[in-house]
Order: structure tokens, then sequence, then C-alpha cells
């Protein structure tokens, strides 16, 4: 399969699961966008790779066996064991942050 394919693959599969949740109109542009944002999440990378400035994420040993390890190995507590990947924790957006405020609902 060539990667252009497994993309193809993929975005389909990904806009089928959406039509059975009720969202009929999804766009190729929202599909991509949930393919690019499952990448970035779910997408393990090299322990070697991570930088203090990524903060806390999760720690993998692969092939996944066990949960992960949520942390930096700058943690004083950060288990000695090997860890060999990490994903980005994902962090919910702030409810509050998201709601608009009165001004712009129109609210005096």
């Amino acid at each position: 399969m060539t990667p252009a394919y497994e993309r193809q693959e993929l975005l389909g599969r990904i806009a089928r699961h959406l039509s059975r949740l009720g969202l009929e109109r999804v766009g190729q542009e929202e599909v991509s966008m949930g393919v690019i944002l499952a990448r970035e999440l779910f997408h393990p990378r090299p322990a070697e790779s991570w930088h203090e400035d990524q903060g806390s994420v999760l720690w993998w040993r692969l092939p996944v066996e066990e949960p992960p390890h949520l942390g930096t190995p700058l943690d004083d507590d950060f288990p000695d064991e090997v860890y060999t990947h990490w994903t980005p924790y994902p962090v919910p957006l702030d409810a509050a942050s998201d709601s608009p405020s009165p001004d712009e609902r129109g609210v005096p």
C-alpha cells in the first residue's frame, strides 16, 4: 500500500465514522484536520526527541503492553525504567475561555 492510498483510506474511514455520529456534512478540510490531530496526538516520538519545552508527556515502552507514565525525565519521581517513546498529553480546553463574553453574545 502506498502512503497516498493509506491516507485516502484513513480519510474515508474517518468520514464514515463522523457520518455515523450524525455529522453528515463533513468536508475534506475537517477530515484532513482530524487526521493531522490524530497523528499529532497518537504518533509516538522517540524518547531522545523530547525537550523540556514540551513539558509533561505520556511515556511509553514499545510495544505497548502497559499504561504510560505521565511526567518529564526532570521529575524527581520519574521511573528508572527505560521509556522508548512519548506522545503529547492532551489537555482539555478550558470551557470558560471558549465561552463568548457577554459583549460577544450581544448581552448588555
